[in-house]
């Protein structure tokens, strides 16, 4: 059944990635630059250069762009709920990948690079989705011990 309360924890979770990834994801702000993490990569604003592409993060990209597919795959494996619980597992598993990323990238701009965090209001996403993820896994969870109750009642 589409109608269940995880698909719309789990639509929320996709929703909630593709806004993650549109436009900049972090912004920092040095002396005389500014550092963007973007979904193609760390672009950097000069004001003398203009903007220069960095690093170019392909496995984050792809990370990035995973999440919110196997969030609405998953939706529709409604009718096996044991692959569904794989991939809404698999999902809340990217999704730590994700913030632990962020985590590593924030703290290498601040402690090495000595910029400040100017964008922070896009890192309260990831944990959000995070907590998404879990809430749809424990619904599937709890319609399989449904189902199990009831074959046991025949």
């Amino acid at each position: 059944m589409i109608q269940r309360i995880q698909s719309a924890y789990l639509f929320l979770t996709a929703v909630l990635a593709l806004i993650f990834i549109s436009g900049n994801i972090i912004v920092f702000t040095g002396e005389s630059n500014r550092v963007a993490l973007t979904l193609f990569g760390v672009i950097e604003q000069t004001q003398a250069a203009g903007s220069v592409n960095i690093d170019k993060l392909v496995p984050f990209a792809v990370l990035l762009t995973i999440i919110p597919l196997l969030s609405v795959v998953s939706i529709f494996l409604f009718r096996n709920r044991k692959v569904q619980m794989a991939f809404i597992l698999a999902l809340a598993v990217l999704i730590i990948i994700e913030i632990l990323f962020l985590i590593h990238f924030t703290m290498h701009a601040v402690l090495h690079e000595n910029a400040h965090l100017a964008s922070w209001f896009k890192l309260v996403i990831p944990p959000v989705m995070l907590i998404l993820a879990w809430l749809a896994y424990r619904g599937v969870r709890k319609d399989e011990e449904l189902v199990k109750s009831y074959d046991r009642l025949r």
